[in-house]
């Protein structure tokens, strides 16, 4: 038995390894396409500001409470930070954490993607970009709840781990035929 599973355990380690690198992948490709919406409409509406629209005036969509809806939400902010203009019911608790303004005017792009959890627990696909119009500043942040998103990795998550263990069992009966034969016979 101990030289059945010398055998396996090479095999196991890759099977583990292919495992791993598929989960990563599908994870990062969910994960990645919850930014699509997102991201276009972070430029359309940065587009406006930068062509003139006020910012106060930008049409973000209807009014939606992003912890329970699954549509797209914007949210301009000064310079300062400070909400000028909202899509979502309760804006007062879509702060920014502190750094995020300053990682979004260092980037080359002038553009942030990333997970937001603000105090409520929820968790958004954010993408916030900076917007200059004159002398003023903006930050338009597209986001949207990540709970489908979120749901479906868990499933991956699932088919992948059993898919693995079957794998690994699978692997270690076809390698040991011989010992299961072995076994099956001296049951009889």
């Amino acid at each position: 038995m101990r030289t059945a599973l010398k055998a396996w355990l090479p095999l196991a380690v890759l099977a583990s390894l292919v495992a791993g690198m598929v989960y990563l992948a599908a994870h990062q490709v969910l994960r990645q396409s919850a930014n699509d919406p997102q991201i276009q409409l972070a430029e359309d509406w940065t587009d406006q500001i930068v062509g003139g629209t006020d910012a106060n005036r930008l049409n973000l969509g209807s009014f939606i409470d992003p912890g329970r809806s699954l549509a797209p939400f914007g949210i301009v902010y000064d310079q300062d930070g400070n909400i000028i203009a909202s899509s979502v019911s309760s804006p007062s608790t879509m702060k920014q954490p502190d750094g995020v303004f300053d990682t979004v005017d260092a980037a080359p792009t002038k553009t942030a993607q990333y997970t937001w959890q603000p105090a409520s627990g929820e968790r958004y696909a954010a993408v916030l970009r900076r917007a200059t119009f004159d002398t003023a500043s903006y930050y338009v942040l597209a986001g949207r709840n990540l709970r489908a998103v979120e749901e479906r990795v868990q499933r991956v998550t699932w088919i992948i781990t059993v898919s693995w263990a079957v794998t690994l069992v699978a692997v270690l009966v076809a390698q040991n035929m011989h010992l299961v034969g072995h076994l099956v016979r001296r049951k009889k």
